[in-house]
């Protein structure tokens, strides 16, 4: 059982929430930053559901999430438009993928070739005939666990 956003969808969304909370004239050309990773958590409570997959179960999760950190003219990053005050918190913290599945070698290298994958098709979010926003993706939020199996140890 899994629940999934599209990058594009989601970074399109994000961006127009963004946008729409600035009371200022926004400029043509902008870049949003953000950073993305992905963790497993195991050890929930468990409910007595059924699942289709047998190697599903609600005691653990994989989770892929988001967090904005700034809204940045699009040649020029010190010029800021908005900026995350918390970068750490979770207030800020979108999920953009979520599975009941124990996190295991198999399910982080997919979602590693997946995020990967889709942030290779970003294109830019179209705000209005004039304005647009261009992504730029840092995949820094992983544990020890993570980075070694990308890394492939």
């Amino acid at each position: 059982m899994f629940a999934r956003i599209t990058l594009q969808s989601f970074l399109d969304h994000t961006t127009r929430g963004i946008l729409e909370s600035l009371k200022t004239n926004i400029p043509d050309q902008l870049l949003l930053i953000g950073k993305i990773g992905f963790d497993g958590a195991s050890g929930q409570s468990m409910y007595k559901q059924k699942f289709e997959n047998p190697e599903s179960e609600d005691q653990s999760i994989f989770a892929t999430a988001y967090v904005p950190l700034k809204l940045c003219l699009l040649n020029d990053e010190a010029q800021i438009i908005w900026e995350n005050p918390r970068p750490s918190s979770t207030l800020f913290c979108r999920p953009v993928n979520f599975q009941f599945i124990k996190e295991s070698r198999e399910v982080i290298q997919d979602a590693w070739q997946s995020v990967e994958n889709e942030i290779s098709l970003l294109t830019l979010t179209k705000i209005d005939t004039k304005t647009s926003v261009k992504h730029k993706i840092l995949t820094t939020m992983f544990d020890g666990k993570i980075c070694s199996t990308i890394a492939g140890f």
